[in-house]
């Protein structure tokens, strides 16, 4: 908020300090360009913000798909491993004779 007042206060600026003796000292200076380069660096914050979003949602979603992948994985071996195993039972057991 002060920094948009200063933009637009004018050319020129003071700057009062009181000394420890009582004293008011002024201190004056320029602020020529200081919008401008205000507007610049707010315009330049937002452009590196937008990035952060995406790459946010496109690491979020990575991650999910990445996720996805290995539970497909475990279930996809677990299914492998239940089936070898009933194999191996069905294999074991003597045949049945038709009566």
């Amino acid at each position: 908020m002060r920094c948009r007042g200063l933009g637009q206060s004018g050319p020129d600026a003071k700057i009062n300090i009181v000394g420890d003796n009582g004293k008011t000292y002024a201190i004056k200076f320029s602020l020529k360009g200081f919008s401008a380069a205000h507007d610049d660096m707010v315009s330049q914050a937002r452009a590196k913000a937008k990035p952060a979003r995406r790459a946010t949602r496109r690491q979020a979603l990575i991650e999910v798909v990445t996720m996805k992948s290995v539970l497909l994985t475990v279930v996809a071996g677990a299914l492998f491993a239940s089936g070898a195993a009933f194999a191996q039972a069905a294999d074991r057991q003597p045949p049945r004779v038709p009566t």
